[in-house]
């Protein structure tokens, strides 16, 4: 049995006997799932039309960043609904279900696709501090309102030249219903991202996490680099530390390091979500 292998077993036998189970997810979990913003194969089979720019990956234009605004929302709209609003129905989120939904268990994720949500976890059991890309805001922002961005995008669609992904009608771009101003997805691209759409979320967590200091708690951290480690990497090295009853299980092909005040209960995985989901929720 390889060394991977046996820590794959640990895992499953420290999920078996926890009575609490954060599982934190970055980027690397969407990955598994088919949504890698790095994917030049991936790009090109769903945003063709981007190609003739020059474009090869999502990554280049995260939110359709330095795109004129007519293309950047020809380009959202098909985005957001592959990203957000399409069909997906994935073994990796399956699986997890499978395994935490009747345990006592928080979710707290950094991607704002709503894949956990998608895929039958409880919302009121899912934080996502970086926001989700079913709401929109004004950038300055002049109020905490949010909207549905899927009306938005039903808007643009219907003006949106096929060829180019070019929106035709300028009137037609996101406008905050209060004070007339550009409008973005509430998701924590700039300063202006309104955070209080998500504070009850917080606060659940806080709470629930403050139940689990007498449990026997298990923080499984899945793809979460350090691309913005004070998201979801920083913050689940100090709850488990600070839970004396803690254990860590690190997942990450390149970025799997443990800090060395947390060796001794905690797992190094260096691999992917999708073969830890596998090997370890898969019983």
């Amino acid at each position: 049995m390889s060394e991977l292998q046996q820590k794959f077993e640990l895992a499953h036998q420290w999920l078996h006997e926890a009575e609490s189970v954060l599982l934190a997810s970055g980027a690397g979990m969407s990955a598994a799932a088919g949504i890698d913003y790095g994917d030049k194969r991936w790009f090109a089979e769903n945003f063709t039309p981007m190609l003739q720019y020059g474009i090869s990956t999502c990554a280049e234009i995260l939110g359709g960043m330095g795109l004129p605004p007519l293309l950047q929302w020809g380009y959202l709209s098909h985005q957001l609904d592959l990203v957000r609003f399409g069909e997906i129905d994935h073994p990796v989120y399956r699986l997890q279900f499978e395994a935490l939904a009747e345990r006592d268990h928080f979710i707290f994720a950094s991607n704002v696709d709503a894949l956990y949500e998608r895929h039958g976890f409880e919302p009121s059991r899912i934080y996502t501090p970086q926001g989700d890309y079913a709401r929109m805001q004004c950038v300055k922002p002049c109020s905490d309102e949010t909207w549905n961005t899927r009306t938005y995008l039903e808007q643009i669609r219907e003006r949106t030249d096929p060829r180019t992904w070019q929106l035709q009608d300028e009137s037609r771009l996101p406008r905050c219903p209060n004070c007339g101003g550009p409008m973005f997805m509430n998701v924590r691209a700039a300063h202006w991202f309104l955070e209080a759409p998500y504070l009850p979320q917080r606060e659940r967590l806080i709470s629930w996490l403050d139940a689990a200091a007498s449990r026997k708690l298990l923080t499984i951290e899945i793809g979460a680099g350090f691309n913005t480690p004070g998201v979801i990497r920083w913050p689940v090295e100090q709850i488990t530390s600070q839970h004396a009853d803690a254990k860590m299980i690190r997942v990450n092909p390149n970025n799997a390091k443990i800090p060395r005040s947390l060796l001794e209960r905690s797992l190094s995985m260096v691999c992917g979500g999708q073969e830890f989901v596998a090997a370890v929720f898969a019983r």
